[in-house]
């Protein structure tokens, strides 16, 4: 919890007293300090020291704010984790905690007093209190006709309510459409702008904890290389010494026979204008759900002529075991979404054309004879 953690940073946070200090932190860490101004602010809070307490809430607000959830979200500081504190709801010892939810309604942060509201805001905050088993319903408030007609008018009438549901539309476009996610974000740090930490933690809208889950099941993925820098950069990596991680000496072995397969395939198919292209496709699996169908994705590659074309991220062991079962084109890693990236961009850097695959994409023919139709169209 946040209290243990302060315990422990105690010796760090007494280095940052000074404005000289505080100065030179938002330059090197921006978000450490604003994970060392959270501690001290629930610290503040706890103490009721009103004074210190509202000081440093200002501050975290502002922080919040101009880092972006985004942000925090991927960071490796457990920023949003801390702002889920078992301090907020010690009303028992705190006065000032017992006077906030009150406080809450009479800024219009909560719902009561409506007389003809868009939403049943009362209901839709009573799903994340009534059952563990919140999420479809609340996606279906979120995403529901009241909210979608009535949007702009919403904030006005409970902007809790409101933030909570773009909350729950910024996690499930980070899972889907991430091009969603920014306007989300905006309408839900917009009220985190305006309205008080404590108010917000004692209005029974689950935000604290919201955000918290937010981080921990939309960052599924290290953000990790497995190719070296110098490897991603070299056009093309002529000496093959440089190689120094698995990954990249995997792709040479097979690099060779990818580019001879290509060239092959570009004579069969290729038509004035697209012979030089030298067209490979990619793929990469990992865990129990595509690991088995790694061999049967090689299958069928092969049953359309793509097999010899066909290079295979394997991330696990078990990729890797079923790729090397059918003798396919298997180039080891390990789970990072950015693989997705990176292997296109060093087959780019030797001269080899990329189309990616996903592994749960079932090809019913070639997509080369589209590919080409389609770049002939180009100017």
């Amino acid at each position: 919890g946040s209290h243990g953690w302060l315990d422990v940073s105690r010796p760090y946070l007494v280095r940052l007293d000074s404005e000289e200090a505080r100065q030179r932190a938002s330059q090197e860490c921006p978000i450490g300090l604003l994970i060392a101004d959270i501690l001290n602010m629930l610290a503040c809070y706890d103490a009721e020291e009103n004074g210190c307490y509202d000081a440093y809430e200002s501050i975290v607000r502002s922080g919040l704010v101009t880092i972006g959830l985004r942000i925090l979200i991927g960071s490796t500081w457990p920023v949003l984790a801390a702002l889920h504190s078992e301090v907020w709801l010690r009303r028992e010892r705190n006065q000032r905690a017992v006077s906030a939810e009150v406080e809450a309604d009479r800024l219009n942060l909560g719902s009561s007093g409506l007389r003809s509201p868009i939403l049943d805001w009362e209901r839709f905050r009573g799903i994340f209190h009534e059952s563990t088993d919140w999420y479809q319903a609340a996606v279906d408030t979120a995403y529901g006709p009241e909210l979608e007609q009535s949007w702009r008018e919403a904030p006005f009438e409970c902007q809790l309510g409101f933030m909570t549901a773009n909350l729950i539309k910024a996690m499930l476009c980070s899972h889907t459409e991430s091009i969603c996610f920014k306007a989300h974000e905006t309408m839900a740090m917009a009220v985190l702008e305006e309205a008080p930490l404590h108010l917000v933690a004692a209005s029974g809208w689950p935000i604290m904890w919201l955000l918290g889950h937010i981080a921990r099941v939309v960052r599924r993925h290290r953000f990790h290389l497995d190719f070296q820098p110098a490897e991603m950069l070299s056009r093309p990596l002529s000496d093959p010494s440089v190689a120094k991680s698995q990954t990249m000496l995997d792709l040479m072995a097979c690099l060779s026979e990818l580019r001879n397969a290509a060239e092959h395939q570009a004579k069969l198919t290729g038509p004035a204008g697209t012979a030089d292209l030298r067209l490979v496709y990619a793929t990469m699996a990992h865990g129990p759900r595509f690991a088995p169908y790694v061999s049967r994705f090689v299958g069928r590659a092969r049953a359309l002529g793509l097999g010899d074309v066909l290079v295979v991220f394997c991330l696990d062991d078990a990729a890797l075991a079923d790729c090397e079962a059918v003798t396919g084109h298997c180039i080891r890693g390990t789970p990072s979404i950015l693989n997705k990236f990176t292997l296109p961009l060093v087959l780019l850097q030797h001269d080899l054309d990329v189309m990616w695959l996903d592994l749960d994409v079932f090809l019913f023919h070639s997509p080369t004879p589209a590919l080409l139709r389609q770049l002939r169209l180009q100017p």
